[in-house]
């Protein structure tokens, strides 16, 4: 489980500007407020399965808003994810993980991720915060 929710955050960080485009700028962004672009952003996963495969997947579903200050110290993260939008490409199996036994998303509907503390630089960004499943 650990590791679908470490790659669940990088790909989500590798999705968060989707404005396009290289910033002109003396920095290397520009500071604001982002929109994650939903249309084009996914979550996804590998997780071993016994010995020699792996169960592939995705979740559809993401958003959220970066907000990106002139001292990256200062910027923060703030991301959703439907867990409905599960995705493996076996329906029977996409279900049992919405069930009660994984994720049970009729009682706890979505992933959530709000930074706590944001440290480095773009190309070696350490984002911490609370990740509630």
């Amino acid at each position: 489980m650990k590791q679908l929710l470490l790659l669940l955050l990088a790909l989500i960080s590798t999705q968060v500007l989707a404005g396009g485009g290289k910033p002109q700028s003396k920095v290397d962004y520009l500071p604001g407020n982002y929109q994650i672009d939903t249309t084009h952003t996914r979550a996804g996963f590998v997780i071993p399965h016994l010995v020699v495969g792996a169960v592939q997947g995705r979740l559809n579903d993401v958003s959220g808003t970066a907000v990106f200050a002139e001292d990256l110290s200062k910027s923060s993260f703030d991301v959703k994810i439907a867990v409905k939008s599960i995705d493996t490409g076996i329906k029977q199996r996409d279900d049992h993980l919405k069930s009660a036994d994984f994720f049970e998303v009729a009682k706890y509907p979505e992933i959530t991720f709000k930074s706590t503390s944001v440290s480095g630089s773009l190309n070696d960004l350490e984002v911490k915060g609370m990740l509630t499943i």
